[in-house]
């Protein structure tokens, strides 16, 4: 049973045994890395419970993880652990192996690939493999409202939609969607904009959005869900929002990675279009999920926008890996990994905004391919040891939909991660020195197609992730609140593009909802 489960996963047996028994992490002792890389010792993987959860959705290919847990008595979670790890053993012939599935240009998998790894349900494949197969879009929204405009920023009266000012929601108030026409010929249905039903959103242009985060340092942590959200929101910060609809020709950075080139591609061309405003600390083999991939895998996204002073950062976290990184300045990465001087202070607003750059063929093809990383640990470790550096004053935490049971409940470990978050977060003037659960957006299950890309009439329903626990402990200590959950409940079928990731709209209004969360409040000074 458990080789059946392990090779549905793509993770090794023991690997799986470990996890089931919630072993404690490995302790990796801090010494200088070897410089042969075919003796180095591979990047541990943290053991985590990730047996596969009944119909498990999963936001990204790699495996689920759970951090260990942490008894009431040691909820302070233990320091992250220096990385001192080479290059994993047959990289380079694993790279080759995995190059030759993914021959086909723009597809980490071909949509009619029959081979096994296929079948493996989207938690384990996610954003590695293409939608099953291509679909007909249907021309209208059955669940959205007709609407009104030729842009989703057209201040028009919606009916249902409430007045007076939104302040001091959280994303849980009732709300629908409505049509918008983009102003181009579409494939299929119309996007769709957001709406509460008890007061009305306001539509944020560009100048208030950033006046609103002037001097502030927004911090994301989460899956494939939030790598999107966060491409959506600074490159509206940056220049304007990605095409809405994700029809238009071109590379579109909130669409999957698996039909615009592969990873190298899709790391390379989302750093240019942000115009050397952001540090994109970002490698992933493109292909199957293999040990190799889940050894030197990595993405942190730093961006900064000197003008306002405001910063925006992802840090990558999913699986039953570690969260990882390598120190973002090039004075770091020019001294042997080891080295006294480099430390998470690297990761400062101050010192990032020294080391901004487009990402650069040799950069990725090199340095952040080589397997090695400055620093690593779960989730709770991370934030503990390495956010506080970073000058953090609004922080949001998203285990996405790796939680193999299908609900977060484990109290001991959520308490741990939150007084971790409560203690990383910086006060700030405008309402800051936050901490944020920000809940998981809902899944598209199809029967017919084993949870792949629906069909116009297939079974089908909206699933949400379980997260009780996280909610119901984030009032008691203290820690805010940002439902993605709500506003996607109500979505039509056609807007996911696969069980879990949606067209670019939903992240443009997630994003907007967002800045009503925050630059509504009375708090938010010189917000608009």
């Amino acid at each position: 049973m458990l080789d059946q489960k392990s090779k549905q996963m793509g993770v090794s047996k023991e690997s799986l045994e470990n996890a089931m028994q919630r072993k404690a992490p490995p302790t990796v002792p801090s010494k200088q890395p070897s410089t042969d890389a075919a003796k180095a010792t591979p990047a541990p993987v943290i053991p985590a419970s990730v047996g596969k959860p009944e119909e498990r959705e999963g936001g990204d290919d790699e495996e689920k993880q759970k951090p260990p847990p942490a008894s009431a008595d040691k909820a302070t979670p233990a320091a992250v652990i220096p990385a001192s790890v080479g290059k994993p053993e047959e990289i380079e012939e694993g790279e080759e192996k995995e190059a030759k599935q993914t021959k086909k240009a723009g597809a980490d998998a071909a949509p009619d690939q029959k081979k096994d790894e296929t079948k493996q349900h989207a938690a384990a494949q996610g954003d590695a493999a293409g939608p099953a197969r291509e679909v007909e879009l249907p021309t209208t929204s059955p669940k959205a409202v007709p609407g009104k405009g030729n842009s989703p920023d057209d201040d028009v009266e919606i009916e249902g939609e409430g007045q007076g000012e939104c302040v001091g929601i959280t994303g849980s108030e009732e709300g629908f969607w409505s049509e918008y026409d983009p102003g181009y010929k579409l494939k299929g249905a119309k996007p769709l904009r957001y709406h509460l039903k008890g007061c009305k959103l306001h539509r944020y242009t560009q100048e208030e959005a950033r006046q609103c985060l002037k001097d502030r340092h927004f911090l994301f942590i989460g899956d494939s869900l939030t790598r999107y959200q966060y491409m959506s929101l600074v490159m509206f910060l940056e220049d304007h929002w990605p095409d809405d609809t994700g029809e238009k020709e071109g590379f579109n950075p909130c669409r999957e990675a698996w039909g615009q080139g592969g990873w190298k591609v899709f790391y390379q061309t989302s750093s240019k279009l942000l115009k050397g405003k952001e540090i994109c600390d970002c490698f992933r083999l493109d292909g199957p999920m293999s040990r190799n991939t889940q050894n030197t895998l990595v993405e942190n996204r730093y961006f900064h926008l000197a003008a306002h002073n405001l910063s925006v950062t992802y840090l990558q976290l999913f699986g039953v890996l570690p969260m990882r990184g390598h120190w973002p300045t090039e004075e770091c990465r020019n001294k042997k990994r080891g080295e006294d001087g480099c430390g998470p202070d690297s990761m400062s607003k101050s010192e990032v905004a020294k080391n901004l750059h487009v990402l650069q063929e040799e950069e990725y093809n090199t340095y952040l391919k080589d397997g090695q990383f400055d620093w690593t640990g779960n989730h709770m470790q991370a934030i503990a040891d390495v956010v506080p550096a970073m000058g953090v004053d609004t922080l949001f935490i998203n285990l996405g939909l790796w939680v193999p049971t299908g609900e977060y409940d484990n109290k001991e470990e959520i308490r741990a991660t939150y007084k971790a978050a409560r203690s990383a977060v910086v006060a700030h003037e405008k309402g800051g020195g936050m901490a944020f659960w920000k809940r998981t957006t809902t899944m598209l299950k199809c029967y017919k197609t084993g949870g792949k890309r629906c069909n116009p009439g297939d079974k089908r329903e909206v699933r949400f992730y379980k997260d009780k626990e996280p909610v119901a402990l984030a009032k008691d200590m203290g820690i805010g609140i940002y439902d993605t959950a709500e506003p996607t409940r109500t979505l039509p079928w056609w807007v996911w593009n696969d069980e879990v990731h949606f067209r670019p709209f939903v992240y443009r209004e997630l994003n907007n909802l967002l800045f009503n969360q925050f630059c509504n409040s009375p708090s938010a000074k010189g917000a608009r």
